[in-house]
């Protein structure tokens, strides 16, 4: 008797595709697994990615803005820093008593402005008196570095911008010079009736460096300089809330 040991092709083939399934089966959870690790990766990535873009890590209060409206009530908005830091802190009182000094006027209005770049935050408070002739802005600015969420002072800033006083008299000098002939110009001024230091007395500017505010904008070190923007010509028109920064770098 001859036993028939040979398979038969149909069933060979069987066996060689389970036996490809089976050596197949790690690669395939290998790569299942790889698969999910990435997606984890990518995820952990876009949520550390906007934890730090929106500075979460440092703020006080991680719903807010870095920068956010604490009071706000008769045309009065009061900012407040969502910094966590000692020095912000006390930052923040200093600037609730300097608005304190107006909530209580109805004819004050407050209101503020911020801006980043890189790793300084730049906060300016803006009052205006709406019943007060002749008409005047008021400012008030506060500078911070993010990096180490301390305050900075004006020395911090002029020194890294590498400027000094004679530097800001001049931008402060040729800025106002160049809206005043810009007056001539359009007609606002008759230049034989009212020459630069007549324009300069309207303005209410007897010093150029008096009541300055440092702010960074748009990676440049400016200045807000406060002065009267309604006099006999009737100029209120010509000028905007950006006639009162004054750039002193490129």
């Amino acid at each position: 008797m001859i036993i028939n040991t040979n398979t038969s092709p149909k069933k060979r083939r069987l066996e060689e595709r389970d036996t490809e399934k089976n050596l197949d089966r790690p690669k395939v959870i290998r790569l299942l697994i790889l698969c999910i690790l990435s997606i984890i990766v990518i995820i952990a990535t876009q949520v550390y990615k906007s934890y730090m873009k929106n500075y979460n890590y440092m703020k006080v209060d991680k719903s807010e803005r870095i920068v956010y409206t604490r009071y706000n009530q008769n045309s009065k908005e009061v900012p407040y820093i969502n910094i966590n830091s000692s020095d912000i802190k006390s930052l923040n009182e200093s600037i609730v008593d300097y608005c304190n000094k107006y909530v209580n006027s109805d004819d004050i209005k407050l209101k503020y402005d911020y801006s980043i770049n890189g790793n300084y935050l730049s906060l300016v408070i803006k009052v205006i008196n709406t019943k007060e002739l002749p008409a005047k802005m008021i400012f008030k600015t506060y500078n911070v570095s993010l990096k180490n969420r301390e305050s900075l002072s004006d020395e911090d800033l002029i020194k890294y911008f590498n400027v000094n006083n004679d530097i800001i008299y001049a931008r402060i000098h040729n800025r106002f010079l160049e809206m005043y002939k810009d007056e001539v110009t359009q007609g606002y001024i008759e230049e034989m009736e009212c020459d630069y230091n007549c324009y300069l007395g309207y303005r209410g500017v007897t010093d150029y460096l008096e009541d300055i505010n440092y702010y960074i904008k748009d990676g440049k070190l400016v200045v807000y300089k406060p002065f009267i923007y309604s006099s006999i010509f009737g100029e209120e028109e010509y000028f905007t809330e950006d006639s009162f920064i004054f750039e002193l770098t490129e």
